[in-house]
C-alpha cells in the first residue's frame, strides 16, 4: 500500500490524506490482487472462447467442433458429460441468448460500415448493405454460438470442485 500512496502524493509530500481516500485505494488495491491472481482457466472468458462448460470449464457444450457446418452448428449437448451441469436450466432459457446474439451482430454490423468507410471513404450505399449483410450471414453460426456461451456464463460462474463433487455423487449411486 506503500507503492501506491507514495506514487499518488510523492515521496517529498507532507500533508495527511483523509482515511476515506486511504480506505478506498486499499479497496482498488484488493481488488486488483485479485483480478491478478485469477487464472485463465478460472475466467468466464476462457469458457466462452473454448466453448467449455461455464461451471466446470472442462466439459464441451457444443456436439461438434464444426463451426460452420449447416447442420450441425447449433447441436448441443443436453448437460455437461465432466460435471453434469443441465445447461438449458429451464424451457426457453436461451431466448435470452438471441439478445446477446442481436448485441453482436450490431458490433459486427458496426465493424464492418466503420473499416468500409475507412478503407474506401466514396462508396455507394449499396455496398455497405451487401458487406454487412454478408458478414452477418457467414458470421451467423459465430454469433449463435457465442450468444449461448455469453447467456450461459451470465447465470453459472466457474466451481473449481464440480467435477469432484459430481463424481462423490454419481459414485454413491452406482
Amino acid at each position: 500500500m506503500d507503492s501506491i500512496l507514495e506514487v499518488l502524493i510523492g515521496r517529498t509530500s507532507n500533508f495527511q490524506l483523509e482515511s476515506n481516500i486511504v480506505t478506498k485505494i486499499t479497496q482498488l488495491d484488493i481488488c486488483s490482487c485479485y483480478l491478478c491472481n485469477m487464472s485463465w482457466k478460472e475466467n468466464r472468458l476462457y469458457s466462452i472462447f473454448n466453448g467449455k462448460c461455464p461451471v466446470c470449464h472442462e466439459g464441451k457444450v457444443f456436439s461438434h467442433k464444426q463451426v460452420f457446418h449447416p447442420s450441425k452448428f447449433d447441436k448441443m449437448e443436453e448437460k455437461c458429460s465432466e460435471c453434469g451441469h443441465k445447461y438449458e436450466i429451464e424451457t426457453g432459457f436461451f431466448y435470452g441468448a438471441m439478445y446477446v446474439s442481436y448485441a453482436l451482430t450490431v458490433a459486427i454490423s458496426v465493424a464492418v460500415f466503420v473499416s468500409t468507410y475507412l478503407i474506401y471513404s466514396e462508396t455507394v450505399y449499396w455496398v455497405y448493405i451487401l458487406l454487412i449483410l454478408g458478414a452477418l450471414i457467414g458470421l451467423a453460426p459465430v454469433t449463435f454460438r457465442v450468444g449461448r456461451l455469453i447467456w450461459m456464463n451470465f447465470f453459472h460462474g466457474h466451481k473449481p470442485d464440480a467435477i469432484a463433487n459430481y463424481k462423490a455423487k454419481t459414485d454413491g449411486k452406482v
